[in-house]
């Protein structure tokens, strides 16, 4: 058989993606709006920014250039985390080996989205659109990125299941 393999763990992986997509507006995110506001305001101080971190109406704001730059819970991308990483766990290869790819791949999400967001707030105290800034490049990154960890696990769960299916084949003829 040449058809696409699928294994039936991506309904549970979809489904939880699209649990957090539905629930992620009014899960209290805490602390890490707040954590990504501090990051960026030190990244943007540190490249010569006069970047001031306060709380706006209890919503973490940076001010800079006369400006307000709120961050909010999609600030930090842990919502292309949280949908990211359900394709990209896998305990095949070992829990520990698992845990290792969640890790990695967290560090480089939350990392790349660190240096996005402080060169998009840096280019747009300089005078740049915010469309070009921001929007834009978090459109490029964002969907992309899901569609990226979809794909590698498709193609991964089709690869384990034509490796694991080895066909045996039938004899000649049956005694009855």
């Amino acid at each position: 058989m040449n058809g696409l393999r699928v294994s039936p763990w991506i309904a549970v992986r979809m489904g939880f993606v699209l649990a957090v997509w539905c629930v992620f507006e009014i899960i209290p995110w805490g602390p890490l709006p707040r954590l990504q506001r501090d990051l960026t305001g030190s990244a943007l101080h540190a490249l010569g920014y006069r970047a001031v971190p306060i709380e706006s109406e209890g919503v973490p704001t940076i001010v800079a250039d006369r400006r307000h730059y709120t961050f909010t819970p999609e600030c930090t991308y842990v919502d292309l985390l949280l949908m990211v990483l359900p394709f990209v766990w896998d305990v095949r290869p070992g829990v520990a080996r698992g845990c290792l790819r969640v890790l990695v791949v967290s560090t480089v999400v939350l990392a790349g989205n660190f240096v996005r967001v402080t060169i998009a707030l840096a280019l747009h105290i300089d005078g740049g659109s915010w469309f070009l800034c921001h929007d834009l490049p978090d459109t490029i990154v964002f969907y992309p990125a899901v569609c990226v960890a979809l794909i590698w696990r498709l193609r991964r769960d089709h690869q384990t299941l034509s490796d694991d299916s080895v066909e045996t084949p039938l004899p000649e003829s049956v005694p009855c």
